[in-house]
């Protein structure tokens, strides 16, 4: 059952990548995954750790490699040391045979074949030494990287998760504090009053601009002002009556 389901799941991929609707449609995916990664911390977290162990793998492979090609050189060395002795060996036993009073040949170039063939065993060995040391520096050199993105991945994943889940939090908690604000109603209805408040007000004043104005109210002022003055002259009179009978 579970090979069934793998296999409806690499078609699906596969019929996704082989049409233009469904290179679009894994693009549009890609671009939200991407979009989450960017915004979810756990996301980003994820993203991470995937990278982290890819540089993992990495640093194993070449490790692995390292370790196979530094076992070549090994032998090699080991084979190119050997062919040395050998070359050293041979010719001086060919020294000492041809100082001999007679000295016989036969052997003579017996050695010399075997000197020859361990000379080209050394040249052979030296060879691949030579091909082998430059892989294993970019083995080694790629190791080196590898270790230092791992570390620095980790570094990069507590910094910037920390930073993303902090700001998150602080949007989180401005969003509440722009709802706790918005949630208030009774400051809609205190707003509302003060607003009424000065309507009123200016209502107020417009009606008393119209009252000062109008007709009636100027004649009833000066009726007023007459009277106050009849009602002074008379006291006057009165007054100055009174005064002269003294």
């Amino acid at each position: 059952m579970q090979g069934i389901i793998i296999i409806v799941v690499v078609a699906v991929i596969l019929l996704l990548v082989a049409t233009p609707l469904g290179r679009a449609l894994l693009s549009m995916l890609k671009s939200m995954f991407i979009a989450d990664v960017m915004s979810n911390p756990k996301a980003a977290e994820a993203a991470f750790r995937a990278a982290i162990e890819e540089a993992r793998k990495e640093y194993s492979n070449a490790a692995d490699v390292v370790a196979e090609l530094s076992g070549l050189a090994a032998e090699e060395k080991a084979g190119y040391d050997k062919a040395i002795k050998e070359i050293e060996q041979l010719e001086a036993n060919l020294e000492r045979l041809a100082s001999a009073e007679t000295p016989n040949m036969e052997d003579i170039n017996l050695l010399a074949q075997r000197r020859a063939l361990a000379i080209q065993r050394r040249d052979t060995h030296l060879s691949r030494l030579n091909e082998l040391r430059p892989t294993v520096e970019e083995a080694k050199e790629l190791m080196q990287l590898s270790e230092k993105r791992i570390q620095e991945l980790k570094h990069q994943k507590d910094l910037k998760i920390t930073e993303m889940r902090m700001n998150s939090q602080m949007a989180d908690m401005y969003k509440k504090l722009d709802k706790a604000r918005a949630s208030k109603g009774t400051d809609k209805l205190l707003e509302a009053v003060e607003d009424n408040v000065k309507t009123s007000k200016r209502q107020a004043a417009g009606l008393k601009e119209k009252h000062d104005t109008s007709l009636d109210t100027r004649e009833k002022r000066l009726d007023d002002k007459l009277a106050n003055m009849t009602n002074d002259s008379y006291v006057a009179e009165l007054l100055a009556k009174h005064k002269k009978a003294n």
